[in-house]
């Protein structure tokens, strides 16, 4: 009897499962964060879960790529935090589908989004992003010794060297 009970009830649950618009489920996110790489001279475009290394000043165009959402109101929450104190204690939360922000400091930041899609019901479905990682190196400059302008090829240019340096 007990089984017989056990089969009726799932059976109910997968009927109104079916039963439930299919648009509840449809929305998606897909944030993607993009930002121009100095040593690589081109775009790099970030999925979220990936980690990247980059030079400050680094600027980030962070784009939620929200889908399938006609039907919904949604609002979209970006933070930005330091890895070491975590998503609890952000440096900037901002609450646009799209944003900027520029990384001028060296070190492990996060970025997630979070985004809360509301019917006409009033009822709500949260989605959260994985996280994205950018670690800014450490700055570095470097001068050399002395030059010899002497057309060998060889030292013939001062140049001074530098990395993640925003101003001197």
């Amino acid at each position: 009897m007990c089984k017989l009970l056990n089969k009726h009830i799932i059976r109910v649950l997968l009927l109104a499962l079916w039963l439930l618009p299919n648009d509840i489920f449809s929305q998606t996110i897909k944030p993607t964060i993009t930002f121009y790489s100095v040593e690589d001279e081109t775009n790099v475009e970030m999925s979220e879960g990936e980690s990247q290394t980059a030079q400050a000043p680094l600027t980030l165009l962070c784009n939620a790529n929200i889908s399938e959402a006609d039907l919904f109101n949604y609002t979209c929450e970006w933070r930005f935090f330091d890895s070491r104190e975590g998503e609890d204690k952000p440096l900037l939360t901002r609450f646009e589908e799209d944003t900027e922000y520029e990384l001028e400091k060296s070190g492990s930041y996060g970025i997630k989004l979070y985004v809360t899609f509301t019917d006409e019901k009033g009822e709500s479905i949260e989605m959260e992003s994985e996280l994205f990682t950018i670690i800014i190196s450490e700055s570095e400059l470097s001068c050399p010794d002395g030059f010899s302008p002497n057309g060998d090829g060889i030292n013939d240019v001062y140049r001074i060297e530098y990395k993640s340096i925003i101003k001197l």
